[in-house]
């Protein structure tokens, strides 16, 4: 894999037309599982027969020269943290499997703007949506955005896929999609360690070295 591989993608009609005509399947959430399925499409329109998705319990892998790429969903209404401590966690799940390739971490952060009210959007988290004020929810996308930045590869690829409208109801969907590449070396698991080890997050994530 490449950075351009997921580039190409990010800016093509094929994912945009994915994201159009899912927009309820991932406001509704469960059993569609967003993080999954986004990747799948991601896959999907890349085209190539050498790269997966879901192989072995990685998020993409490319057969062609073993790339490990792991991706993460967050929503603008829960913490800024929880995506990054997901990627950061499997870096390091892939490293001490013994990878040595590329790493890609792939972000997926939704934005819901005019909640309808009923909503398909998943229960559990209608009330967070409602009580987050529009300008925190802009806040989070700043603080997320600054923590993916603070990784040793930093963000590469950034595509925003917005106003995506339900045709079912009035909810406002919005993606941001981000790509980061580090290698699986000691050097990069060091990086990051002494980048975030103030972070709480490290406390949950075994750091190889």
């Amino acid at each position: 894999m490449q950075v351009k591989c997921f580039e190409d993608v990010l800016h093509s009609s094929c994912l945009r037309d994915w994201f159009k005509n899912n927009t309820d399947n991932l406001i509704r959430g469960r059993p569609f599982l967003r993080e999954n399925k986004i990747t799948e499409a991601i896959v999907t329109c890349m085209n190539n027969p050498h790269i997966v998705s879901q192989n072995n319990y990685k998020d993409i892998f490319d057969n062609s020269n073993q790339d490990v790429g792991e991706a993460a969903h967050n929503g603008t209404f829960q913490s800024s943290t929880d995506g990054i401590e997901h990627i950061i966690s499997d870096f390091y799940k892939r490293l001490k499997q013994g990878a040595t390739a590329n790493f890609y971490g792939l972000m997926y952060l939704m934005d819901i703007e005019n909640l309808a009210s009923p909503t398909i959007f998943t229960e559990r988290y209608i009330n967070d949506v409602k009580n987050v004020p529009r300008q925190c929810s802009l806040q989070t996308k700043y603080l997320f955005e600054n923590l993916l930045n603070r990784l040793p590869g930093k963000v590469k690829v950034h595509e925003p896929f917005h106003n995506f409208h339900s045709p079912t109801e009035s909810t406002i969907l919005n993606y941001d999609v981000y790509v980061i590449n580090m290698k699986f070396d000691l050097n990069t698991a060091n990086a990051i360690y002494y980048e975030f080890n103030r972070e709480d997050f490290f406390k949950r994530v075994q750091f190889i070295g």
